[in-house]
């Protein structure tokens, strides 16, 4: 058996200003079109994450629980300096 994708989601408890977070993450990872999807697409190297204004994350693309981990918990620190 070998995973090639983990789907993981977390959830921050708060909302999120994702105009506010597309400006703090840069455009050039970012996308956020809300009349298309309702949800800030960030893409990192390995990894995808959608954070929604709810203050829910879904990260996918990753193999590994640690970097699963690692990955969110970037993020949600990240969206804290917004917040």
């Amino acid at each position: 058996v070998e995973v090639s994708n983990i789907v993981a989601t977390a959830d921050l408890g708060s909302d999120i200003s994702l105009e506010a977070l597309t400006i703090e993450l840069g455009m050039e990872r970012t996308e956020y079109e809300p009349e298309q999807f309702p949800a800030l697409i960030y893409r990192d190297s390995e990894s995808v994450l959608l954070v929604f204004s709810s203050g829910k994350i879904l990260c996918t693309g990753l193999t590994n629980l640690q970097a699963v981990s690692e990955t969110i918990e970037n993020m949600a620190s990240r969206i804290q300096a917004v917040v």
